[in-house]
């Protein structure tokens, strides 16, 4: 099982949500990888994403942002985005995929259907991220496991 994550830049909520995926898929036989529709191959997560991953026992400090290409759309199994942008951005590129992306928020069930953007803010915002990040995944988890994808 292949799972990409798609942001913008890479550097922060993307960077988050692979790294908390990776906690909570630890055991399972899995390669989740994250990319940005805009991101510049090698650049770290920003510091107060990894500040917020250390405090909850993940550390992401090597985390190198890459850029969404054909390789990583391909392989993947399911993809997740943050936001409509980037759902529209990889349908308008590459329309085959339409059944396996979907928003990551939607798994929260939560009414909300995108994670904003937490880039320059500050630690509090991204923490409320990550928090929205945590129930996605429970919710994602869930939804893997109603289909025997686990």
């Amino acid at each position: 099982m292949n799972i990409l994550i798609v942001c913008t830049g890479n550097t922060c909520r993307s960077a988050m949500a692979e790294g908390f995926l990776k906690h909570v898929f630890k055991e399972k036989n899995m390669t989740i990888v994250s990319a940005g529709t805009g991101a510049v191959n090698g650049i770290k997560a920003s510091e107060k994403a990894i500040e917020i991953m250390k405090d909850n026992g993940i550390d992401i400090s090597q985390h190198r942002s890459s850029f969404v290409n054909d390789e990583k759309v391909e392989t993947a199994d399911i993809i997740v985005v943050m936001e409509t942008i980037h759902k529209e951005y990889l349908l308008k590129k590459y329309p085959e995929i339409k059944d396996k992306l979907f928003l990551f928020r939607v798994f929260a069930k939560d009414g909300s259907s995108e994670i904003p953007d937490p880039c320059g803010q500050d630690k509090e915002i991204y923490e409320k991220i990550f928090e929205i990040i945590k129930r996605s995944t429970e919710g994602f988890k869930k939804w893997m496991e109603q289909r025997q994808l686990l």
